[in-house]
């Protein structure tokens, strides 16, 4: 084999001068980057394309598909129970009101002074707050675990 490389034309010239003397292809470099800036443009608006067309599909599904049969059904024994009489208990004599009924009526004992539910006080339960630090983060220095311990005997 020989050791001998191709040798471009104008070889010798560029050695004897001592620096490249051809050109890169400008034209070629120039079509490369455009083709690529339009590649890069018709992927992102095609994206954008698929993107929209799911969100408008999911939009449809979420929003605007028919409700089922079983949400009606379900929707109808719920306005029934707020919106219509029914006895709670027929031997006690409780009836289950209207809900627009019931507010006007709990209004009416309200404005005139006379509320029907109890009104008793009720104890409050004792709350404890914990203070997080290096040495009282549970166990003997609690403040909860020393108010237990000062209660017992």
């Amino acid at each position: 084999m020989s050791e001998e490389f191709h040798k471009p034309p104008g070889y010798e010239h560029s050695v004897s001068l001592g620096y490249e003397e051809s050109d890169a292809k400008v034209g070629f470099i120039a079509w490369a980057g455009v083709g690529i800036v339009v590649f890069i443009v018709v992927t992102v608006l095609a994206v954008q394309v698929y993107f929209d067309s799911l969100k408008n599909h999911e939009e449809f599904v979420k929003l605007l598909e028919p409700v089922s049969e079983d949400y009606r059904n379900l929707r109808a024994r719920e306005d029934a129970e707020l919106y219509s009489y029914k006895y709670a208990d027929r031997e006690k004599g409780i009836v289950r009101l209207p809900i627009q009924r019931a507010m006007d009526l709990v209004l009416s004992e309200a404005q005139a002074g006379k509320p029907f539910y109890p009104t008793a006080p009720q104890r409050v339960k004792e709350t404890y707050s914990v203070i997080p630090g290096e040495t009282i983060m549970g166990g003997i220095h609690d403040p909860a675990s020393q108010a237990l311990l000062a209660t017992t005997p």
